[in-house]
């Protein structure tokens, strides 16, 4: 069996954090798809009685774990790592799993950017709400290495939390606790979100066409946001942030249309930074949050990557 390392970034710091800046080299256990363990069990995710070694590769949605050499938290680790302790969720743990991608015509390394995205575009069927996630836990996840990706077959990504420190519970969420506005709040925020993880790798002037399509994709998801806060039924005190919010969301809009249309990277740059500062304020997301009972404060990401940098190209696994 292959072996595994892991690395570890944080992605949840808001939509901002995903536009024109560095697309962190992602967390993950590289390993070489299609290889599996014989004769170890598969128990209900999150629920067996004790401890148990498993392959990585034999992790589920709803698995708990931790590595067995790792020390504080499994994002610091970057030995071989190719077993996991997978324990009850009520247990002490560093590791969730949210998620398993699939991964579609991936070359290494772009393979980890692709996982990166394919994760993104899950995380919310797991946990919804980004500002309900603790600040000690990174989306992360396990990644094919350099021979599993240029393998035949089948190649996945295993999407998961990494939690520094550990944790007793699960991070699923429950949406059928959200009332219907909460709902439709934190799934219109959500299209931006996954669309905004699309980003091109690199920057403006060296990938114009890549951005012109980007914002596009943005400004699709933007516009049905905007739909979603226009006509759905606020509450009284939800009405003035939700209509501040889909304010703040049409000028969004615009600099996207400009960022799309735009004849000249300058213009494209301008209008993409004007985008990045629209999405990454969080003033009137806590407003609406506030008025419809949901976290209001933002998430703090320690060592925060900076703005206006582009994603770097991934390399192989130590």
């Amino acid at each position: 069996m292959s072996n595994f390392n892991r690395r570890g970034s944080r992605s949840r710091a808001g939509i901002g954090l995903l536009l024109a800046m560095p697309m962190m080299v992602i967390a993950g256990i590289w390993f070489a798809s299609g290889h599996r363990s014989e004769g170890i069990s598969s128990p209900t995710p999150g629920q067996e009685a004790s401890p148990r070694m498993v392959a990585v590769l034999d992790l589920k949605v709803g698995d708990c774990f931790f590595a067995p050499s790792e020390g504080e938290t499994t994002q610091a680790s970057f030995g071989p790592v190719t077993v996991v302790w997978r324990v009850p969720c009520g247990r002490p743990h560093r590791g969730e799993v949210y998620a398993i991608a699939e991964l579609h015509g991936a070359t290494y390394p772009g393979g980890e950017l692709e996982s990166y995205r394919e994760c993104e575009k899950l995380r919310p069927g797991y946990a919804l709400d980004d500002w309900a996630i603790p600040d000690n836990v990174m989306p992360s996840h396990i990644d094919p290495d350099r021979t599993g990706m240029q393998s035949p077959g089948r190649s996945i990504a295993i999407c998961t939390f990494d939690i520094t420190g550990g944790m007793t519970s699960s991070l699923r969420q429950d949406r059928s606790r959200l009332t219907p506005q909460q709902l439709a709040y934190l799934d219109a925020e959500a299209r931006l979100l996954v669309d905004a993880a699309l980003v091109p790798a690199t920057f403006v002037e060296h990938a114009p066409e890549a951005y012109r399509a980007w914002a596009g994709t943005l400004l699709q998801s933007g516009t049905s946001a905007v739909q979603v806060l226009d006509f759905c039924p606020w509450d009284g005190k939800a009405q003035q942030p939700v209509a501040d919010r889909a304010g703040e969301m049409r000028e969004l809009l615009q600099h996207l249309r400009a960022a799309q249309q735009s004849a000249d990277t300058a213009t494209q740059q301008r209008e993409v930074s004007a985008a990045q500062h629209s999405m990454s304020s969080n003033t009137k997301k806590a407003a609406v949050r506030a008025s419809l009972g949901l976290p209001s404060v933002p998430p703090t990401v320690p060592g925060a990557i900076t703005l206006g940098s582009p994603a770097p190209t991934t390399g192989a696994a130590a």
